[in-house]
């Protein structure tokens, strides 16, 4: 999530905040930017909540 502190992660602060960090500034001006997106940090966490699953058998 894009929030800064105090903010309640709503989709419109979110979008705002979005607009905000990719807004060209000067450093910008001689490159080509690519903005992506990746959900490590879900996976990551959902890997440790498997681990943890007493019922779970790796195959």
């Amino acid at each position: 999530m894009l929030l800064l502190r105090n903010q309640k992660g709503t989709i419109d602060e979110q979008e705002a905040n979005a607009y905000a960090a990719a807004k060209p500034n000067q450093a910008m001006e001689n490159y080509n930017l690519v903005v992506t997106h990746g959900n490590g940090p879900q996976v990551g966490n959902i890997y440790l909540q498997i681990l943890q699953d007493t019922n779970y058998r790796h195959a």
